[in-house]
């Protein structure tokens, strides 16, 4: 499996081909060296960087916090094509909220080394606002390459157990998602071709996006680093 494939933010299983762990024995020395990818050292940064950006909305909104991110491997999450499907289909999430009548409000968007992340306060209960997510990922055109994350008023993650729900299936079979990736039971040709499958049916129905109720979310992919100074896409 090539790259690093996202759980979520809660759950991160670390697969590795050109990113990756290497631990070698130090002749003479009766210790352990370990070297880092310079990729992977990055990726851990930026999930790192969202963690802390999470719980600092928290802290400051005192309301529960969405967080959206990619659910494919690095390549494609941080891929110029991708990240703007994506913000198209946060968009159509953002819309589902309003519609259920749901208080919400856009706090930021990011763009880092482990792709793009939308974030989305709520004063809706965690645990009511999960099982939303968890529908949205599943009938959402396109939402199966999601990852929404929800985080409690007080910077606690809200999970699929603590709704009684078993944990997300990989979207080539019925097993695990968590098992397929550390056990790597995919091919890479096997994911790509699942991937852009995907791909085509959100492209084609694009008329979907057309309208939202929240203004479109700035291509986050507009300025050369892809960011702004700051890591962050305010509206």
């Amino acid at each position: 499996m090539d790259g690093i494939f996202q759980i979520n933010d809660n759950q991160v299983v670390e697969t590795a081909h050109h990113f990756f762990i290497t631990i070698c024995a130090v002749s003479g020395s009766g210790g352990m060296e370990v070297y880092m990818d310079k990729e992977l050292l990055k990726v851990l940064a930026a999930r790192e960087q969202r963690w802390e950006m999470r719980r600092s909305i928290v802290e400051k909104q005192q309301n529960c916090l969405i967080t959206i991110t990619l659910c494919v491997p690095l390549l494609y999450r941080t891929d110029e094509e991708f990240g703007i499907l994506f913000l198209k289909l946060c968009n159509n999430f953002y819309k589902t909220l309003v519609f259920k009548g749901h208080q919400v409000c856009f706090e930021n968007c990011i763009q880092g080394d482990d792709g793009p992340a939308v974030f989305i306060s709520t004063e809706t209960e965690a645990k009511e606002i999960k099982k939303i997510c968890r529908e949205a990922e599943e009938s959402i055109i396109g939402g199966r390459i999601l990852d929404i994350d929800v985080m409690d008023r007080d910077g606690s993650p809200v999970g699929r157990g603590d709704i009684g729900l078993p944990p997300r299936k990989c979207f080539i079979c019925e097993n695990p998602a968590a098992i397929c990736v550390s056990r790597r039971l995919h091919s890479a040709n096997e994911i790509s071709k699942c991937v852009m499958q995907l791909k085509k049916l959100i492209e084609s129905n694009n008329e979907q996006f057309n309208k939202s109720p929240l203004p479109l979310i700035k291509d986050v992919y507009e300025e050369k680093d892809g960011i702004s100074d700051d890591n962050q896409v305010k509206m």
